[in-house]
């Protein structure tokens, strides 16, 4: 979803400059139709896909900002959107994409419903997908099965 929004905002953009340059050619050249007022709507077009660009990463640069000013290891989404002023969903949909662009080491815990930074998860995470806390022998989220470290295994073997 996020690349039709730049893209709209890109055609936006494009849009706007033509705009403005049919506008300025008018006065000048008589054949070509149209008025010195197609400047404004070009200026706006312009401007509102200009801005629609750089919002999605000034929001990415404030949430990475925000994580790394955190003191605390795990925060609520409903927290976390009402500090940065985001809706839920859109917040969601862009954590999402921070860590899978590997910008940002967040993992949500099912369990409690919270956001989770690396520094709290524990070492029982799924090697495959890094999902913490898995305590049965296959991840939850992907599947796949759990492997067993060397000490855990030396430890039992001790027993």
């Amino acid at each position: 979803m996020r690349e039709t929004h730049h893209i709209w905002y890109i055609v936006s953009t494009v849009l706007g400059l033509l705009f403005i340059i049919w506008g300025a050619l008018t006065p000048n050249h008589p054949l070509i139709p149209g008025d010195v007022w197609l400047v404004l709507p070009g200026i706006l077009l312009f401007v509102t896909g200009l801005f629609g660009i750089l919002e999605e990463y000034i929001i990415e640069r404030k949430i990475l900002k925000y994580f790394s000013n955190l003191q605390v290891n795990s925060i609520s989404l409903e927290k976390l959107s009402s500090d940065l002023t985001l809706d839920v969903d859109h917040l969601r949909t862009i954590l999402l994409q921070l860590r899978g662009q590997g910008k940002l080491l967040v993992y949500f815990d099912s369990a409690t419903g919270e956001l989770l930074l690396p520094k709290e998860v524990e070492s029982q995470s799924c090697s495959f997908c890094a999902h913490p806390y898995v305590a049965i022998d296959f991840c939850p989220v992907c599947g796949i099965k759990k492997v067993e470290s060397k000490r855990k295994k030396n430890k039992k073997d001790l027993k």
